[in-house]
């Protein structure tokens, strides 16, 4: 009724003469209020209209409006009386006074209401229109909004039923006999009896007041009685003048936007537009004489990966003038044909042209040094995808050229096409009296990576030649067992132990990869080997000296980490072997010895197991290594864990390293009984949520208990609806996102504390892109609603934001978001997303719709390399048995270098959803952990 009364096309009744109480609002005092100051402030030319929708009683003969406030059993008091009314509208001074009342029983007021009603005083009118008479109800549509009353009067007031003589005009006679007609009419549609309900009226009148002037309906009428040449008409000719006018821009600019949409140029960013050598070439619509800015042009189309330098300056953008076609769509060939002859090379690649010859057009590349500008690079990577056993003599002239950086490429092919001719190559390479030795760590990485899946005496006596620089970096790590594991080539027993010996600071990490060389290596020389170095390095850290402090301590710290090691591999290869003084190790003071300890008593006789329960019930990571094996014990668990919470909640954030012992410690228990699904735990996590305040307990406890609910149910489960009181714990009590800094739980922790918890995601999303640390990958691997993605979208435009928004699309993204990360001008925002786009399981689609296809050499050839990496690694964890799977899975993830961070992902993944088996390992790698 408010929005027809000030609709523009009904009444026009400005809003600030419209006064609107609904539900709470609309209590007994504020409504005889609003009556009372309204009625006021009308002057004698107003006229006051007050509607009343709600509920009608009759008590004791005395009649009862009900307003939000009214009390059914004090209705006296609580409800308003026709007397309330009538005193509230007693100094009003309009000359006309409208009362609708919309509810049951309405007609009370009207066929009771005294003097008020029934003289006029000054007025020329005073009308009180009820929906039913006493007693009768006040009908509402089943399938609509509203009475059947209100209905026929918004019919009138909107305009929508046109009554009375003159048109646009409202008269209370042709208004009343409106709605006496209308009710009964739509009772009757509705099934109903039409004499249910029968509006009435009661009030005095001087003449038919005219109540209100409908704004749409009189310009209609005035307007039609317009005569010719009037204002209206000649309004009606300088519209259609004017319509006229733009008719004709319209076609103007339609036929001006159809010359850009057709024509096509080539260009840059205009703020790199000064040839620099990392900039790339696009295509755009449009004409680069003509564009204005607007009407959407220029319009990039498509952004190659050929660099601006691939062009001579007579055509590159910026410099000369740029190519460009009119009304021909089909830009590429002309920009092939002022190609470099190295670029052309990776363009009749990626174009399937098999009208010319590839490794002809490349014998008439001249060798350069300065590789990015003349593309050879790209060349080379171009030809090496398709290169084959003829072409090897090819193959090796680029690897002994001049562009070095090229030739790993080439290396690595040969080796694929003969492994036997790689590394006679590679060894060839490497000889002193050659001009140009292959001495780089690179070449090693090219043979390793481009061996096969099989093992020959060739190979094996390379690797082992190679194995004494495996650990000289990451990369020729990964690389090295990687081949080792591929190749299934089973190294001499000295080398693993010389591998075991290393004093590498990596070694904990490493430890994993040995252990798979280890399995298949001979296990009697090994256990005797094992053996007597478990008993020298046990015999080392029990001496008092050794046992201080390990952090100023190298030989300390090292040998921990060897002994470490050690034992595990003594438990994994021959635990008939465990030394019988191993019993010591549990009351070491580094946490890692007494995990590998205790895991080694039990391994060695199960017996031990009460044993270690009785005289190392205050150890934690002696109960959690038992917790290992499936044993919990309530009681004991508790008394040992919940003890260390005092000290761990009295150390301040700042200085959270203090609390790191209990913080690790009750960490570590939570995995253990994640991992072995220990469900009698229950109760002692939901404890350890309550009592611990550290962040990174809080997220670890949680997640556990969330594991345990959900196993239990065979489901997954709604965490915050599951229990809200330690959801609350979680989310709203103390843990917050600033709170969780790297390396303050696993890394798959931030990824699980998002995804399973609505306030941390929230918390996220609005920190995201903030700083380096925002785990953005950890946001790529939760599936997104389009609402989130888009916000995303928009934060490809802020500078501080847009690496981690191309991180979350390129893993999460649409087809057609992979489409504009990877074409984007921007090399950053490109290269970000070809990091991560293996991730996303569009991408094959997106690649095979060809879009790529066009001059994208370096995008497609790098993304087709991820894909294949990606499908081997699923491949190889599908034929894993799972013990084994969390010791090889990160060999598995690692083993090309190539691996972009979307297949490091993937592989995180198949991590995260081992259960069991010796997925530990891979778990026990914080330095304070191992301290």
């Amino acid at each position: 009724m408010s929005e027809a009364l000030a609709s523009p096309d009904g009444c026009a009744i400005a809003p600030k003469n419209l006064s609107l109480l609904c539900d709470a609002d609309a209590n007994r005092a504020a409504v005889l209020d609003a009556i009372a100051n309204v009625s006021a402030s009308c002057g004698s030319d107003d006229i006051l209209i007050i509607y009343f929708s709600g509920h009608g009683e009759r008590e004791n003969g005395q009649f009862f409006l009900l307003p939000h406030d009214a009390q059914p059993t004090a209705l006296s008091v609580t409800a308003i009386r026709l007397e309330d009314l009538q005193l509230a509208l007693k100094e009003c001074k309009a000359r006309g006074i409208l009362f609708i009342l919309d509810c049951c029983k309405s007609a009370g007021f009207a066929e009771n209401a005294d003097s008020f009603f029934r003289t006029l005083a000054s007025s020329e009118f005073r009308l009180l229109l009820s929906a039913s008479r006493e007693g009768q109800a006040s009908y509402e549509f089943d399938t609509s909004k509203g009475t059947y009353f209100t209905n026929a009067l918004l019919d009138v007031l909107t305009g929508k039923r046109v009554i009375g003589q003159r048109k646009g005009v409202v008269y209370f006679s042709d208004l009343y006999e409106y709605v006496q007609e209308r009710v009964p009419e739509a009772l009757e549609e509705s099934g109903n009896s039409p004499t249910l309900q029968e509006p009435v009226f009661a009030g005095v009148y001087t003449k038919d007041p005219r109540l209100f002037i409908l704004n749409r309906l009189s310009l209609e009428r005035i307007e039609a009685e317009t005569p010719r040449y009037s204002r209206k008409f000649l309004e009606r000719r300088i519209r259609r003048s004017l319509i006229a006018v733009a008719a004709f821009f319209a076609l103007t600019i339609a036929c001006y936007y159809t010359y850009l949409d057709h024509s096509r140029y080539i260009w840059v960013e205009p703020e790199i537009v000064d040839g620099n050598n990392v900039d790339y070439l696009s295509i755009y619509a449009g004409d680069p004489k003509l564009n204005a800015g607007w009407l959407g042009f220029p319009r990039r189309i498509f952004t190659t990966d050929i660099a601006a330098t691939a062009l001579s300056d007579a055509v590159r953008p910026g410099v000369g003038t740029p190519i460009a076609t009119r009304f021909d769509t089909d830009i590429e060939p002309h920009l092939y044909q002022a190609l470099s002859k190295e670029w052309k090379i990776a363009a009749l690649v990626w174009m399937d042209d098999h009208t010319h010859d590839p490794w002809a057009l490349a014998k008439q590349v001249g060798k350069s040094d300065d590789i990015e500008v003349s593309g050879l690079t790209e060349a080379v990577q171009a030809l090496t995808s398709i290169s084959s056993r003829a072409n090897e003599p090819d193959l090796e002239g680029l690897v002994f050229g001049e562009t070095t950086d090229s030739s790993p490429h080439a290396l690595k092919k040969i080796t694929m096409l003969d492994p036997h001719r790689g590394i006679q190559v590679f060894h060839e390479g490497n000889d002193p009296d050659e001009t140009s030795p292959l001495d780089d760590v690179r070449f090693t990485i090219a043979v390793l990576e481009g061996l096969p899946s099989n093992c020959d005496p060739t190979i094996l006596d390379f690797l082992n030649t190679t194995s004494v620089n495996a650990d000289d970096s990451n990369q020729m790590h990964n690389a090295w067992y990687g081949a080792l594991f591929r190749t299934g080539c089973v190294l001499p027993t000295a080398t693993y132990f010389h591998k075991l010996n290393s004093r590498n600071n990596d070694y904990l990490n490493r430890k994993r990869d040995w252990i798979g060389g280890l399995l298949n290596s001979n296990r009697a020389d090994i256990g005797s080997i094992l053996d007597s170095d478990v008993e020298r390095l046990i015999s080392n850290l029990s001496q008092p000296q050794e046992q201080s402090d390990p952090d100023h301590n190298e030989l300390g710290y090292n040998d921990t980490l060897r002994l470490w090691a050690d034992i595990e591999a003594v438990i994994e290869l021959c635990p008939e072997r465990i030394p019988e003084n191993v019993g010591k190790l549990v009351t070491f003071p580094y946490p890692l010895l007494a995990i590998a300890g205790t895991r080694a008593l039990v391994v060695h006789d199960p017996r031990n197991l009460p044993l270690l329960v009785a005289n190392q019930s205050s150890n934690p990571w002696v109960l959690s290594s038992l917790i290992e094996f499936g044993w919990f014990d309530e009681s004991v668990v508790e008394k040992a864990i919940l003890s260390l919470a005092i000290h761990a909640n009295k150390t301040n954030r700042k200085d959270a390293f203090e609390s790191g012992d209990a913080s690790d410690a009750v960490n570590y228990m939570m995995r253990a009984i994640r991992l072995n699904h220990q469900r009698a735990a229950l109760k002692f996590v939901k404890k350890v949520l309550v009592v611990f305040r550290e962040p990174s307990v809080q997220v670890e406890a949680a997640r556990t208990w969330y594991a345990l609910i959900s196993r239990a149910k065979k489901r997954d489960v709604s965490f915050p609806s599951a229990n809200a009181h330690y959801h609350n714990r979680v989310s709203g009590g103390t843990v917050r996102l600033a709170d969780l800094p790297a390396g303050a739980f696993l890394d798959d922790s931030m990824w699980w504390f998002i995804r399973h918890d609505s306030l941390a995601f929230s918390a996220f999303m609005q920190t995201l892109g903030s700083d380096e640390g925002d785990a953005a990958n950890a946001l790529g691997r939760i599936p997104l609603p389009d609402s989130i993605l888009s916000n995303l979208r928009a934060d490809l435009m802020s500078s501080d934001k847009r690496l981690r928004a191309v991180t979350v699309l390129a893993m999460r993204g649409t087809p057609a978001d992979l489409v504009a990360l990877l074409t984007s001008p921007d090399y950053s925002i490109r290269n970000q997303a070809m990091d991560y786009a293996a991730y996303n399981d569009a991408l094959p689609g997106v690649i095979a719709s060809g879009v790529l296809k066009r001059f994208g050499t370096q995008t497609q050839l790098y993304l087709r390399q991820q894909l294949l990496i990606r499908d081997k690694l699923v491949r190889r964890l599908n034929h894993l048995p799972n013990v084994d799977a969390a010791i090889l899975i990160g060999l598995l993830r690692d083993e090309n270098s190539d691996s972009s961070s979307g297949v490091m992902y993937i592989a995180q993944d198949a991590i995260d959803s081992l259960v069991g088996g010796t997925s530990y390992i891979r778990q026990v790698t914080d330095t304070n952990l191992i301290r």
